[in-house]
């Protein structure tokens, strides 16, 4: 039930190419892949191809381990010698307070 489509015809005077499909005079004429010219093959192109740089692998890439207290670049946060070091001294002086009583630890202004 599917009607045929309506192609268009070649109304030209060329022959049809049997190898390339296209209305031309003459031979054939292979087309460089290189610069994309006709009359010559890829193997014999004179022009200059850039070589491709080659792409670096990310298997080969190491992620930046960096800690977002110090900068550090060689541990994590979570491993950080110096915020332990501060939280030491934080419950340090903590313990000081408690057995001081002058000593106010609340941020409400008095």
């Amino acid at each position: 039930t599917t009607e045929p489509r309506n192609k268009k015809v070649y109304a030209g005077n060329l022959p049809l190419c049997n190898k390339c499909k296209f209305y031309h005079n003459g031979p054939y004429l292979e087309k460089c892949a290189n610069c994309k010219r006709m009359g010559h093959q890829t193997r014999d192109c004179r022009t200059l191809v850039p070589k491709a740089k080659p792409r670096p692998s990310m298997t080969k890439q190491k992620a930046e381990v960096t800690c977002y207290e110090c900068g550090n670049l060689r541990h994590y946060k979570r491993k950080c010698s110096l915020l332990k070091f501060l939280n030491h001294v934080d419950k340090y002086w903590e313990g000081k307070a408690r057995e001081d009583s002058n000593v106010t630890t609340s941020n409400a202004n008095i």
